[in-house]
């Protein structure tokens, strides 16, 4: 039994080959079910119809990519502050992130022109002065932006899919430099470096040994924020921490120790109406002692290494070493209170697990 012929289109309506010839497809098609002829001839009036138009930004149209950025800078102004009003520190490395892809991007790019392929190629140019771990939070707070961008129809919603669908680099699989996990500092060797700091880094460093607070939080210590007693005191950073924006509150207990190192500073920055508690001791011109500031900080404590002929480290291991100190002592539970954590699975990023301990187990029981 001979097949029958499939209907094809063209110029707007099926045909069919009947003995070699063309045969319009119609309710009275030859050779075809009714049914089938209209199905056919529907078929091809909506395969032919015009679609329906999409209204999408062209490149004269669309917003330049600078332009996207300045809006997004002030959107970034207002959102991302502190609780007591100042600007989040986060601002600065947004705008980096953005810088990277500005470059690479070009000049008189506009945001429809965006494509997976030039965040990419952005992404490339940030691996050769930054770590894995910093590449991918740049990415991240580039796809903050374009999120941002869609909400104002500043970039259509089919590139900004594009875009957010770039993977971030996996770890060890990637030509991005792999950064050492954050480890804590032997005793001797603050110890040694501390020799070699002048005010107010050696006290700065000691005060972190005893608190086990960040750097960003002890160099930007309030007189107010303080109380003292005979046998310690407190620090009531209120809102004004890592986790404030939250609007969780932090108060840290000190010791006598640690006590010791701020009340010389307190005094005098009440002689001296300074608001702040650790103050450079040096000034220039006349000019009024100024805060500390981590990078400072750190600096000073690098040289300090170099000068006492040990293994560098910086200010954020003296957290690590305070918190592997007070596991080793009075437990994990007792290290999270002291650092202020909420749970306890980000106490343990701080403190090492005690080897002596699993040691001794392993003798024992082994």
């Amino acid at each position: 039994m001979p097949r029958k012929p499939k209907p094809f289109l063209h110029q707007g309506h099926y045909y069919t080959t009947v003995g070699g010839a063309w045969r319009k497809l119609c309710a009275e098609a030859e050779g075809f079910d009714a049914a089938v002829a209209a199905l056919a001839t529907l078929t091809a009036k909506s395969v032919t119809a015009s679609p329906v138009a999409i209204p999408s930004p062209s490149l004269t149209t669309s917003p330049a990519l600078s332009e996207a950025i300045a809006k997004y800078q002030r959107h970034c102004e207002t959102y991302y502050r502190l609780p007591s009003g100042k600007l989040s520190g986060e601002i600065r490395s947004i705008l980096l992130a953005l810088r990277f892809l500005a470059r690479t991007a070009g000049e008189g790019a506009r945001t429809v022109g965006l494509s997976r392929d030039v965040l990419k190629a952005a992404r490339e140019s940030m691996i050769p002065t930054c770590s894995r771990k910093t590449v991918n939070q740049h990415i991240g707070r580039i796809k903050r932006a374009v999120k941002w961008w869609v909400e104002e129809k500043l970039i259509p919603d089919a590139v900004a899919d594009s875009l957010l669908l770039l993977p971030p680099l996996p770890a060890f699989r990637s030509a991005a430099r792999e950064t050492e996990p954050v480890g804590a500092v032997e005793w001797g060797v603050v110890q040694a470096t501390v020799e070699q700091l002048v005010e107010p880094w050696r006290s700065l460093v000691m005060y972190q040994w005893w608190t086990g607070q960040r750097p960003g939080e002890a160099c930007g210590l309030l007189v107010e924020w303080v109380t003292l007693t005979e046998d310690g005191g407190r620090v009531d950073f209120g809102l004004n921490h890592k986790t404030g924006w939250r609007g969780t509150e932090k108060t840290l207990p000190i010791g006598p120790q640690a006590a010791n190192v701020l009340r010389p500073w307190i005094e005098s920055a009440k002689l001296r109406s300074r608001e702040f508690v650790f103050a450079t001791t040096w000034t220039a011109r006349g000019a009024e002692p100024r805060r500390t500031i981590p990078p400072s900080y750190a600096r000073a404590v690098l040289r300090a290494c170099k000068a006492a002929k040990v293994e560098p480290w910086h200010p954020n291991q003296l957290r690590h070493s305070f918190a592997t100190r007070v596991r080793a002592a009075l437990g994990l539970e007792a290290a999270q209170h002291a650092l202020g954590h909420a749970r306890a699975d980000v106490t343990q990023i701080y403190a090492e697990k005690n080897q002596a301990t699993a040691a001794e187990v392993a003798r024992r029981l082994g």
